[in-house]
């Protein structure tokens, strides 16, 4: 009896030992399910040759001269690969389609007294799971968008917050390519579809109910293209831009392209690249700088005169406009890790709530946005993690974390506007508390987890720029210029 998988997660989380692809080596690295270990039954040459006697000459000469060969291969897979393997092992196994090739091998394994399952369908199954994912159905998840210049290190601080526990989704690891004329890495690209399993397979593994963290890109990137799916909830994302000063970039770029550095001669042959955009003249004076070892400046050079032009170009014609800035004073580890444990994951927590409208409805919040004017709302932003950590612990109830922060904040107001401003201003959220209709703010703090008046002002922060700057458009929206 054949073995039945029609979502991913059965591909994903199968429970077998092994999963076996038996197609051909370049069937195999074309894509594969991730995980899957290559024990193919005909080789690249000996696939063609029989499919041509197939379609040539004879389907029973075929047939023939294929079984012998499957025979052989099989035989070899146990007396090496295979040969380690418990009793007790179960392995899944697949072909293209789930035809004689898988069923052959399973039924192999199966007589040695393995418990080898067949998957119906084989990777014509899977792939079309994979393809439904990316390009037929909308994505449940809610993303927020690391967007900012060249060598601001969003892919380090990207990584940074992983390490702390939140969701992330790394484009340019799966992809293996930094997004750039300079992100290839030594190893090649994946093929599309097998960047597409890598994506189908990192999103699995992520709560759709948690905002997940991208890095803006282009929409493609090297020579991989961004799923549609996944690029239109990459357009309509909230974003968080991450500046830093020219020099630290400067001495980033160093780092995150120590294999330029190392090859100046590969570094050089890169900029070629370059002469249609900047011109002979600029050009060589940058391979000049190279030969001498001037990396820093050849960095500094780029950035200012190329990278950035032209980052804001695209920014300007795509209407991009974020709802939050990040400045990086630091691009070392420890400060990109100070960021991502003090700042950055209140921002995207709330950013998040933001857009899945769970605040309240318009005139709620545009009520809360009245409450302090644009100079207060960048006086106090350390209590964000306290409200997002509020409303993560509530999440049928997030207005009840938002007003106890109101409810606190009035006092904070009384103090801060004496005068009648101040008393209009207390009103207004004393009618804010009333028209909810809920608890009494003693029994709020303690559910909250003591939420302080610097929560609502972050908040506030954010909900002004999502209200001024509303997110999401039918054009698409370039997180960097691929050159």
């Amino acid at each position: 009896m054949l073995l039945q998988l029609d979502t991913l997660s059965g591909f994903f989380a199968h429970g077998f030992d092994d999963v076996i692809d038996v197609r051909s080596p370049a069937e195999f690295a074309e894509d594969h399910v991730p995980g899957a270990i290559s024990l193919p039954v005909l080789d690249n040459e000996e696939r063609a040759r029989v499919g041509t006697i197939y379609k040539q000459e004879s389907r029973f000469g075929a047939r023939k001269i294929g079984a012998a060969l499957v025979i052989r291969n099989i035989a070899r897979h146990l007396e090496t690969e295979l040969a380690d393997r418990p009793a007790r092992w179960r392995p899944m196994v697949y072909c293209w389609r789930g035809g004689q090739r898988s069923g052959t091998f399973t039924w192999l394994l199966r007589e040695v007294g393995w418990r080898a399952e067949q998957v119906d369908g084989g990777y014509r199954t899977y792939r079309r799971l994979v393809a439904a994912m990316l390009h037929d159905t909308p994505l449940p998840f809610r993303f927020v968008v690391l967007a900012g210049m060249t060598c601001t290190a969003k892919t380090a601080l990207l990584e940074e917050l992983g390490r702390e526990g939140m969701q992330v989704l790394d484009l340019e690891g799966l992809a293996r390519h930094r997004g750039s004329v300079f992100g290839g890495h030594a190893d090649p690209q994946p093929a599309q579809k097998m960047f597409e399993s890598r994506i189908a397979r990192a999103l699995c593994a992520l709560d759709p109910a948690r905002p997940v963290v991208v890095e803006a890109e282009s929409s493609k990137i090297g020579d991989c293209l961004v799923p549609p799916r996944l690029w239109e909830r990459m357009c309509e994302a909230p974003r968080v831009e991450v500046t830093a000063d020219l020099e630290q970039r400067s001495d980033f770029f160093l780092t995150a392209y120590e294999d330029l550095v190392a090859d100046p001669d590969g570094f050089c042959a890169t900029l070629d690249k370059l002469v249609r955009l900047q011109g002979h003249e600029r050009v060589e004076a940058w391979q000049g700088l190279v030969r001498q070892g001037a990396f820093r400046q050849v960095a500094a050079e780029l950035m200012r005169d190329h990278y950035d032009p032209r980052y804001a170009r695209s920014e300007a014609r795509h209407g991009n406009v974020p709802a939050e800035a990040l400045h990086l004073a630091s691009l070392a580890p420890a400060g990109l890790r100070a960021a991502a444990q003090q700042r950055l994951g209140a921002r995207t927590a709330l950013g998040h709530l933001r857009q899945r409208h769970v605040l309240g409805g318009g005139e709620f919040r545009q009520q809360v946005v009245e409450l302090v004017d644009e100079a207060d709302l960048r006086a106090a932003r350390g209590g964000a993690l306290a409200l997002a950590a509020a409303v993560h612990r509530h999440p049928a109830q997030p207005d009840l974390a938002l007003i106890g922060a109101v409810e606190q904040a009035r006092d904070v107001q009384q103090r801060r506007f004496p005068g009648p401003r101040g008393r209009h201003q207390r009103h207004h959220l004393a009618g804010i508390h009333g028209q909810r209709g809920l608890v009494q703010h003693g029994d709020l703090a303690g559910r909250a987890g003591g939420v302080d008046a610097g929560d609502v002002l972050e908040l506030q922060d954010l909900v002004t720029h999502s209200a001024a700057h509303p997110q999401g458009s039918s054009a698409p929206r370039g997180g960097r210029e691929r050159s």
